[in-house]
């Protein structure tokens, strides 16, 4: 009797091992999974953070355009937190004061170097310029595009017929 006594309490034991174990990996790969789910997409927040600021100079533009009689093109000027002057960028606008580009990937890029202020990357990934042509695409000139996109997915659209910015995508 004894000797199953023993037995008994050593199974015992050994389940109670087994279960900690699997316990501890329960909770550290639900641990893992919760972490990295819900880490933020920085790339995703910053190409908005840009969106942003390549929208709020393309009504600065427009609003400089007006402004100076409508000329072909017009000076951005970029300040640093301080209010100095850091750079000076010439922006072509078309007939309806919106800031355009050549039809091309290049002048899309340009495009964005002119209205951000900084090379077209996001932390050290490089934003991919593309100029989508609304002739091709939908028979509408109109409709003709700048997208600025990440590797990973996201990215936004600048039409530069009507001055708008379109980032549901981002």
């Amino acid at each position: 009797m004894r000797s199953s006594e023993a037995s008994e309490f050593k199974l015992r034991n050994q389940l109670m091992n087994l279960l900690v174990v699997v316990l501890v990996f329960g909770l550290m790969a639900s641990g893992i999974w919760y972490f990295y789910d819900n880490e933020p997409d920085y790339q995703r927040q910053t190409l908005r953070l840009y969106a942003s600021t390549y929208a709020n100079n393309v009504q600065q533009a427009n609003a400089l355009w007006q402004v100076e009689g409508k000329p072909p093109r017009v000076l951005l000027v970029q300040y640093d937190k301080d209010m100095r002057v850091t750079d000076r960028f010439p922006v072509a606008m078309n007939h309806l004061g919106w800031p355009s580009a050549d039809e091309s990937n290049e002048g899309c890029e340009k495009l964005w170097r002119g209205l951000v202020g900084e090379p077209a990357q996001v932390d050290s990934f490089r934003v991919k310029a593309t100029y989508v042509d609304g002739l091709q695409s939908d028979n509408d000139k109109r409709l003709s595009a700048c997208r600025y996109r990440l590797s990973t997915g996201p990215y936004f659209e600048y039409f530069p017929f009507t001055g708008r910015l379109k980032t549901d995508k981002l």
